[in-house]
């Protein structure tokens, strides 16, 4: 479609894993996955990424795109 910009790439997709909880936590955020590493090192451990997944399409590419 001419004028409309192509979604963004796969981005990573990271996952913790926390003995406490006995349950894993994913975010494709890096500020997260940043604030985790370092404020819950005891609690959450860092896997790495998990899988690549695409970001959700923004409120304007969803209406150009229904």
């Amino acid at each position: 479609m001419i004028g409309s910009r192509a979604p963004a790439g796969p981005v990573g997709v990271f996952r913790f894993y926390s003995p406490a909880l006995n349950s894993h936590f994913y975010t494709a955020k890096e500020s997260e996955r940043d604030k985790l590493i370092i404020n819950f090192p005891d609690i959450m451990i860092f896997e790495g990424i998990a899988w690549y997944a695409y970001p959700p399409l923004s409120s304007a590419q969803t209406q150009a795109n229904p």
